[in-house]
């Protein structure tokens, strides 16, 4: 069971890799006892597809996630629409969700390394 505080309890359909497959980019020290660990995909497949994952790391568990991918429920809907793919740009945290950003095309690793530690630090 994951202690109280946890992103990845309350969210774990959403920050599960699915179907993709995924690679440790890098592991980022921001304070002695946190570390964000960033998180590669590769080709976008499932419902919560997934382009970056960057995870705060408390030792114990994720406390937040900072989450670049793109849903089939909202694709679906842009698509009918007349509109492309859509990409979210996340963060999760314990019984929380909130939308940083929204584009019709990812970001370079670099732009949502930026966007994810700003949101993280």
């Amino acid at each position: 069971m994951l202690s109280a505080g946890c992103a990845d309890e309350s969210w774990a359909a959403y920050l599960s890799p699915g179907p993709q497959t995924f690679e440790r980019r890098e592991i980022i020290a921001i304070a002695p006892d946190r570390n964000i660990i960033a998180i590669e995909f590769g080709p976008l497949a499932g419902d919560f597809a997934k382009v970056f994952m960057f995870l705060e790391d408390n030792g114990t568990c994720y406390t937040r996630v900072v989450f670049v991918g793109s849903y089939a429920f909202t694709n679906d809907m842009a698509l009918e629409l007349g509109r492309e793919r859509v990409y979210h740009i996340d963060l999760y945290e314990f019984e929380s969700h909130s939308t940083l950003d929204m584009r019709n095309a990812p970001p370079s690793y670099e732009e949502a390394r930026a966007l994810a530690l700003n949101a993280l630090q």
